[in-house]
């Protein structure tokens, strides 16, 4: 187990070493987001300074995010549409079947995913 394992499972260690630990790893994160030629993929596991960091996405991040309001993208993932595929494949009939989901919604939709409809 690394140190910053066995700070973060609350093992012994003395204080002040293990600030300094810490506080050089999050140095070392922080000049990686204003670089950006230094990155850690969105999901999945890396090293930084040493220490193993694991990133993982939001779980209710997805491709709807972005292209819909919170309420509709809801309504989408809710009615079995999680996927801008799905929502391509869809007919208007089956949209407006999902709750939360009327013209103006529709309308959007087809507007939001190209080559649906």
């Amino acid at each position: 187990m690394d140190e910053i394992e066995q700070i973060a499972n609350g093992g012994p260690m003395d204080p002040v070493p293990a600030i300094r630990l810490l506080a050089g790893a999050v140095m070392e994160l922080r000049g990686q987001m204003a670089n950006p030629s230094l990155t850690l993929p969105a999901s999945g596991e890396g090293t930084v300074g040493g220490a193993k960091v694991v990133t993982q996405l939001a779980p209710d991040t997805d491709e709807l995010d972005g292209l819909f309001d919170d309420r509709l993208a809801k309504a989408l993932r809710g009615g079995g549409f999680d996927t801008v595929e799905k929502i391509a494949a869809a007919t208007d009939e089956e949209l407006l079947k999902v709750n939360g989901v009327g013209p103006a919604a529709l309308k959007e939709i087809r507007q939001a995913v190209p080559g649906s409809g």
